[in-house]
């Protein structure tokens, strides 16, 4: 197997110093550890050739660029399949696609090879973006790195395994329901969703959002801050003040912070056993450092839930029809079978959806705005079999999804960490909610929690014989 990578960007830059920034080995290694993630996991769609990240390296400019506008000079990242790479193919998590080759790329891949990053491979989803599980028609099911016969939540699920699996510290994900923070939370990492528009991404959406994610909040931070920058591909992206550090810094404190703390939604599962305990340690946590903790229930129903099922389902008919005619009964039989579970809707039938879903966001809104946080777990259940695209599947597709998925509606960052681990060693995450455009101020606040939360996980390894994850020493 491959020797063990640095598992932060700064442990990276401190073990494999060069002048040009990172030293080519590390997009190597990264490269072949790429691989094995594909063979052990189904987490990588395909692996660029150790040559062209040698040729991106050899592109770079003086070293005096290294921490300016090249800050991520020769670091290795992986990036979901949703997103155009220009030369290599892209599936949408689907065999319905004929993984044509992309000919420009997305705009955070722009912006990340601007800054100096290698990318190393692009990493599975599943099903259109449908399911929060690693299912996909493509490639099958992607496999958590911490034990193999669990998912590793979805649909960034590719990325949040290559990063516990140690292919690089950083990624790109996208979420439209919790699709980062979902399998960041499965995978011990962690994801963060931004406020929608801080992340151009075409084609512009006001529920999807591209998100970084990596092992640790310093590490998503540094990703957002290259790929947080407007783009006339999304007409609704704009440009995002940092603002000064030094003064960020001073705010950002867990002491008299109003913290509201939403238990449960309003339906869907409720937390296991073992998720309650870990969720109420943390509250603990945070009461001890200061911070002033409210009771939060937003009173989503079932049917708000079906408005926003719903409209899924619309975008899936749509996708499907738009695919090769000869190739649509290739989707995965479970997505088939729910998309088709509804009558046909008329366009005001979906508009009218639309509308309701805006207003219950605004709702949202309104009723959480004397909070300066919110709080909740990512999940309920916090683990499920990796053939299963949830943990209950006689329930649609995203209902599972009920902790994240209308942070999407609101638009407000979110950022999923690792709290802690069940008793047979899965990771559990926590999810904080700031409010919209306070994402650094929201960084911040992560940084403060995981300082609290103080964790050193145990990184899986993956046996080249075995098979089966083995934990590191690390």
């Amino acid at each position: 197997m491959t020797a063990a990578l640095p598992r932060s960007l700064a442990e990276m830059r401190d073990k494999n110093p060069s002048d040009m920034g990172v030293c080519s080995s590390v997009a190597s290694a990264s490269a072949a550890a790429a691989r094995e993630a594909m063979r052990d996991l189904r987490a990588i769609t395909c692996v660029v050739d150790d040559a062209d990240a040698a040729i991106s390296l050899a592109k770079s400019g003086p070293s005096k660029m290294v921490h300016s506008r090249r800050p991520l000079e020769g670091v290795p990242v992986v990036v979901k399949d949703s997103f155009h790479v220009a030369g290599l193919p892209r599936w949408h998590g689907s065999a319905i696609h004929p993984g044509h080759l992309s000919n420009a790329d997305s705009a955070p891949i722009a912006r990340l090879r601007e800054a100096g990053a290698v990318i190393v491979g692009k990493t599975t989803m599943s099903e259109l973006g449908l399911l929060a599980s690693g299912n996909n028609s493509q490639f099958g099911d992607t496999l958590n790195p911490w034990n193999p016969d669990m998912s590793p939540g979805g649909s960034s699920s590719g990325t949040a395994a290559a990063i516990a699996y140690g292919v690089t510290p950083v990624g790109l994900g996208t979420d439209i329901a919790g699709s980062v923070r979902l399998p960041a939370a499965q995978c011990g990492i962690v994801g963060f969703k931004p406020t929608q528009g801080t992340i151009p991404y075409a084609p512009a959406s006001n529920w999807r959002s591209a998100g970084p994610m990596a092992t640790t909040v310093a590490d998503v931070r540094e990703i957002f801050g290259v790929v947080s920058r407007t783009d006339e591909s999304d007409q609704w992206s704009f440009a995002y003040d940092f603002g000064d550090p030094s003064t960020r810094d001073g705010q950002a404190e867990l002491e008299g912070l109003q913290v509201g703390v939403m238990e449960w939604p309003g339906y869907g599962p409720h937390m296991d056993a073992e998720t309650r305990e870990l969720f109420e340690r943390f509250l603990s946590l945070l009461s001890h450092a200061g911070a002033r903790l409210s009771k939060y229930a937003p009173g989503l129903s079932e049917a708000d839930f079906m408005e926003l099922d719903l409209c899924l389902k619309t975008r899936c008919e749509a996708e499907v029809r738009a695919a090769p005619t000869e190739r649509r009964s290739k989707l995965l039989p479970v997505v088939a079978q729910w998309a088709a579970s509804t009558p046909t809707r008329s366009a005001a039938d979906y508009y009218d959806s639309l509308e309701r879903l805006s207003a219950r966001a605004v709702h949202l809104l309104a009723a959480s705005s004397h909070f300066d946080l919110l709080v909740s777990p990512v999940m309920g259940i916090h683990q499920f079999p990796a053939d299963r695209f949830g943990p209950d599947t006689t329930m649609p597709l995203l209902y599972h999804t009920n902790y994240t998925a209308w942070f999407n509606q609101t638009g407000q960052p979110a950022l999923s960490l690792c709290m802690g681990f069940s008793a047979t060693g899965m990771p559990i995450g926590v999810q904080l909610i700031g409010r919209r455009r306070k994402d650094e101020w929201l960084l911040d606040i992560g940084q403060r929690v995981e300082e609290l939360l103080s964790l050193t996980p145990q990184w899986p390894r993956t046996s080249q014989n075995a098979r089966t994850p083995m934990r590191g020493t690390e």
